[in-house]
């Protein structure tokens, strides 16, 4: 599955978790914090591919959180999750 989710409205915390429920097929019970992140993406086992677009729209609003959001996807990859991401800052 390959799908594009676009940031560019993305203001805070809450609208990038709204953004990723309502693109993703997520659990109901998905907690909006990066642990809560992190464990569903570990659990998806289908591949999926997730471009990113306007990151600097996000960037912008979330500083240090969307770098920290970006780690969380990298950190999931690297311990088997299928699911991986581009970030596009355009």
């Amino acid at each position: 599955m390959n799908c594009t989710i676009n940031l560019a409205a993305v203001h805070s915390k809450q609208d990038f978790y709204a953004l990723l429920e309502h693109t993703l097929p997520f659990s109901e019970y998905f907690g909006h914090n990066l642990d809560a992140l992190y464990d569903v993406l570990t659990d998806m086992h289908e591949p999926v591919h997730i471009t990113f677009m306007h990151c600097n729209v996000a960037h912008t609003h979330l500083n240090e959180y969307f770098t920290k959001i970006q780690q969380t996807f990298a950190d999931a990859t690297q311990n088997g999750s299928a699911v991986t991401a581009e970030w596009q800052y355009i």
